[in-house]
């Protein structure tokens, strides 16, 4: 999939989009109204994730084309969050090659509930130190909470 097109970015989320998710991420106490939000955002946008190019490191890291790691897919609301990501951990953690893929948010969930993972949302920008994340055995979004 050709990530720079027009019809691509719209359906990723907006810089608009994001400020309202990070603020709700961000409160200490979320209602069942914000909740629904993000839900609701979240379900027919378009995530970043990333995959080993490397076939023996791809079994280890990888579910369903989808980065993985410990127990969490890690997704990422950007090109570049993800980028910034695999800059940090991604040679040393995940091999030396990897390559950025797109994957609807809602797909990633089905994936995490079929395997029973947990899923982090942009895990390396949580500027409250909250980050979303969705347990697939529960069925449910929750807020992590992330060590600075």
């Amino acid at each position: 999939m050709d990530i720079e097109n027009n019809e691509f970015r719209e359906l990723s989320l907006t810089e608009q989009e994001l400020s309202q998710l990070r603020i709700k991420i961000a409160k200490s106490h979320r209602t069942q109204k914000d909740w629904m939000y993000i839900r609701e955002m979240l379900r027919d946008k378009i995530v970043f994730t990333a995959e080993p190019i490397i076939e023996d490191y791809r079994k280890i890291y990888s579910l369903e084309g989808v980065l993985f790691d410990g127990n969490y897919l890690l997704l990422f609301s950007s090109i570049d969050s993800c980028r910034e990501y695999l800059e940090v951990y991604g040679s040393a953690r995940f091999g030396y090659q990897l390559t950025i893929g797109s994957i609807p948010f809602s797909t990633a969930i089905i994936i995490a509930t079929n395997h029973q993972r947990k899923v982090l949302f942009d895990m390396n920008q949580p500027q409250s130190g909250n980050v979303l994340g969705f347990d697939g055995k529960e069925q449910t979004l929750r807020i992590v909470k992330q060590k600075r």
